[in-house]
């Protein structure tokens, strides 16, 4: 069976994939006062400056246990060195220099450790 078509309207077609239409936004424009910008610098600058600070601490604390752990090692060596010296075949007289020797090289590593394991160039300058 035919239909036979009585009346067409026009259709206005339209993609499905366009965007919806948006209004229109504002720019996102930030507006501060001289007070808020100066403010806003100043909080800026603050935690810059603790997070510097931090950082050092944290370097120099770094620093000091490696000194540390160096300075253990150098004694530990010097008493390796005085045990040896106790054992070895020399006379007494020599014996004793050389425990004074190494007595003084202790006191030295503990009286003078600031001065003996820096490594920074300001060393040579002292």
């Amino acid at each position: 069976m035919k239909r036979k078509i009585a009346n067409l309207s026009p259709f206005t077609f339209q993609s499905d994939f366009t965007p919806p239409e948006r209004p229109t936004e504002d720019k996102g424009d930030i507006v501060l006062t001289a007070d808020e910008l100066s403010a806003l610098l100043a909080d800026t600058r603050d935690s810059t400056a603790t997070l510097v600070k931090d950082e050092t601490l944290k370097a120099h604390a770094q620093d000091a246990e490696n000194l540390s752990d160096q300075l253990k090692t150098a004694l530990e060596q010097v008493i390796t060195l005085t045990r040896h010296l106790d054992t070895a075949a020399l006379n007494e007289e020599e014996r004793r220099t050389a425990l004074e020797n190494v007595r003084r090289l202790a006191a030295t590593l503990i009286d003078g450790q600031a001065d003996l394991f820096d490594t920074s160039n300001d060393a040579s300058t002292v």
